[in-house]
C-alpha cells in the first residue's frame, strides 16, 4: 500500500487545535479504480467529521462522524 505525497487538513486552527497533527493521505490503487481509499493518522483520539462536497459546496456524503481513534 503506497500513499500519495500530499496531505489535506481543512478547518483546523493550526496553532491551538489538538487536531493540528492529523494527516490524511490518499492510497494509490494499482491498477487505478473508481474507488478512493484514505488513510487518516492522528496523534490522539479526537472528535472528527469527514464530509464530501461537490464544486457548488453542496454536501454529498458524510464519511465519518464520531470519534477518530489514535493511530
Amino acid at each position: 500500500m503506497e500513499t500519495s505525497a500530499f496531505t489535506v487538513v481543512t478547518a483546523v486552527d493550526e496553532y491551538q487545535s489538538g487536531a493540528k497533527d492529523v494527516r490524511m493521505s490518499v492510497v494509490e490503487n494499482a491498477p487505478p479504480t473508481r474507488q478512493v481509499r484514505l488513510v487518516i493518522e492522528s496523534p490522539r483520539e479526537l472528535a472528527a467529521r469527514l464530509e464530501v462536497f461537490d464544486p457548488m459546496g453542496r454536501r454529498l456524503r458524510t464519511l465519518l462522524a464520531g470519534r477518530l481513534p489514535r493511530g
